[in-house]
């Protein structure tokens, strides 16, 4: 992980608790949102799967030059509704989905040919 102002390097961050959190980049790989709903990603933990403390997802437009947490929200007639999430996480996968009719169920999150995006998983020693 890198932290800039000034920059620096870090393996993992102490919390106030004395529990040491690691960072975990993986990419998401090909995902037609617009047709397909949710997708499986491998996390690699095994049966350490319980010790991710924590977990965002960053998409990618098809044409690459933005990217949304895929949390977002939509601020309409109920900013309450998240464009989609984690599902859930067990000892094989991080599960992701897209809510129908949302953000991310359109077109412009069609292709196949980019990496989707990043999950970016904080876990305890």
């Amino acid at each position: 992980m890198i932290i800039d102002n000034p920059p620096y390097s870090v393996d993992y961050i102490k919390a106030s608790t004395g529990e040491i959190l690691h960072p975990m980049l993986i990419d998401i790989g090909a995902w037609n949102m617009d047709t397909t709903p949710s997708i499986s990603i491998a996390h690699g933990m095994g049966a350490n799967w319980n010790k991710i403390r924590s977990i965002d997802v960053f998409i990618y437009h098809d044409l690459g030059t933005i990217f949304y947490p895929l949390n977002m929200f939509v601020n309409g007639v109920d900013p309450a509704l998240l464009a989609g999430g984690v599902l859930y996480v067990d000892n094989t996968n991080i599960q992701l989905e897209r809510r129908s009719g949302g953000q991310f169920d359109h077109a412009f999150f069609s292709s196949i040919l980019i990496n989707r995006g990043h999950i970016i998983a904080w876990y305890r020693d």
